[in-house]
């Protein structure tokens, strides 16, 4: 058991931690990073984007376990490699749930086919919220099977602190249990209690407009449903469910195979695609989002299990020549390179391989802000690193709407605005091109939204021209 446990450890560290020094900026990490940050500092859960208000987007519970370390370094890659090791976490629970019932040659696999996931290398690494979530719900399973009740019942409803997603999962948890032991069933539910008073404080003291109270009775979720009821959304969730399952055909083949060793993992299954089909995010963007990470890492627990089925009833020759786990190592390999061509291949951003590389950008338009900045308004997610701004706001997609604030400085991405640029200078702007950034500085010559506009811009490839 130590062999394996230490390579997943370290394929972890190798494959999820290491890149987090050399990602891309994300939009949501930024924010999060900032209301750890002035937890961290004595502020509270408060975010300039929001107002200096609480942050009420999210349910609270991953930034105030990033805090702590925040206070000894406050850089971003601090609450990155927090982070990548609940990714790290995962892929060890995923392990030591399989070989109750595998052995430790196929939960090795499906450990690393986790790691190795789209999603995880992804964005396994990045300050998320889903990484979170999946480890106290994996921890739930895992302490379920160990049957230490109280313990899994409290690590559920940590998951929901960590991701609101998983207020709709809860209820089939409880079934996945009933249906294991229904005598178990009170201390479950009493483990959950102290989580549970904290999260009910946590909404209180945060008002009424606490967005996850919102998510979870009368606000997105119900509109998503209306939306999707409707029509127009879908043809979306039927194309983000099938980049899903071709980013994760391994995980998803066996899973299926090895069906039998745990049925009520289905149940957990089916509800979280119910619950991520709710999602905005997953509707727009689709399989490529981090919102499915919980569900490969729960299809991932006895993957490799049904891998070895599959092989062991269609390798034919192979079996004679080549061990499973050698096979799987070149197949997750192969996988890992076509990933990386893939991702590569498809973006817009000047994007290096999966994991997004280009950190070196966005440390420059950090740089040039922190220079030229002060005392300035700035509309982009790298305003957040800029000392003495005047404040800064967040962009994502919402161009038009960040150009007619008529910032100090506007950064996005180039090809996410059209630019006048013969009329510029004379005008008072300055414009700045960092790899794929571009970077608008006005002096209050004449508004922006005059030489700047929005426009229908591609995610990737596969999806260009889309909003």
């Amino acid at each position: 058991m130590k062999r394996p446990l230490l390579l997943i450890i370290g394929a972890g560290l190798v494959f999820v931690t290491l890149p987090a020094f050399f990602e891309r900026l994300h939009s949501d990490e930024v924010i999060y990073w900032e209301v750890a940050r002035n937890i961290s500092l004595g502020l509270g859960p408060v975010s300039e984007t929001s107002g200096n208000s609480v942050f009420s987007w999210h349910m609270p519970l991953a930034f105030y376990i990033v805090a702590p370390f925040l206070k000894v370094s406050s850089h971003l890659f601090t609450a990155r490699v927090v982070s990548s090791f609940f990714t790290i976490g995962s892929s060890v629970l995923i392990f030591l749930i399989c070989r109750k019932k595998a052995a430790d040659g196929e939960a090795l696999i499906s450990a690393l086919l986790f790691i190795c996931s789209f999603q995880v290398l992804r964005f396994g690494g990045r300050y998320y919220l889903d990484q979170y979530g999946v480890f106290f719900f994996l921890s739930a399973i895992y302490l379920i099977h160990e049957e230490r009740f109280f313990a899994s019942g409290f690590f559920a409803v940590c998951a929901l602190l960590a991701r609101e997603y998983w207020a709709g999962v809860y209820p089939f948890l409880i079934l996945y249990l009933y249906l294991r032991d229904k005598k178990a069933l009170p201390r479950f539910v009493l483990g959950g209690v102290l989580p549970t008073a904290v999260l009910l404080a946590y909404a209180v003291l945060s008002g009424h407009s606490y967005g996850p109270w919102r998510y979870l009775s009368a606000g997105s979720a119900p509109g998503n449903i209306r939306a999707t009821v409707s029509g127009g959304v879908f043809y979306p969730l039927i194309r983000g469910w099938l980049e899903f399952s071709v980013l994760n055909i391994l995980i998803l083949a066996g899973s299926v195979a090895a069906f039998r060793l745990d049925r009520g993992l289905v149940l957990l299954a089916v509800s979280q695609v119910a619950v991520i089909s709710l999602i905005h995010g997953f509707i727009v963007d689709g399989g490529v989002t981090q919102y499915p990470m919980a569900l490969a890492g729960t299809l991932a627990v006895y993957s490799g299990p049904g891998l070895k089925t599959l092989f062991d009833r269609v390798g034919g020759a192979l079996r004679g020549r080549f061990r499973f786990t050698g096979v799987m190592f070149a197949v997750i390999a192969a996988q890992f390179l076509f990933f990386n061509a893939f991702a590569t291949a498809v973006s817009f951003h000047k994007n290096l391989g999966v994991y997004g590389f280009g950190y070196g950008d966005d440390s420059r338009v950090i740089s040039i802000l922190n220079r030229e900045a002060k005392g300035e308004y700035i509309h982009g997610i790298w305003g957040a690193f800029v000392e003495g701004r005047k404040k800064w706001d967040w962009t994502d997609y919402l161009v038009q709407e960040a150009i007619e604030k008529d910032p100090d400085w506007f950064i996005t991405f180039d090809n996410y605005v059209e630019i006048k640029e013969t009329r510029l200078a004379g005008d008072g702007f300055t414009v700045y091109r960092v790899g794929p950034y571009v970077m608008i500085h006005s002096v209050h010559a004449a508004p922006m939204a005059g030489f700047v506009r929005g426009r229908v811009f591609p995610k990737w490839k596969l999806r260009a021209g889309e909003k």
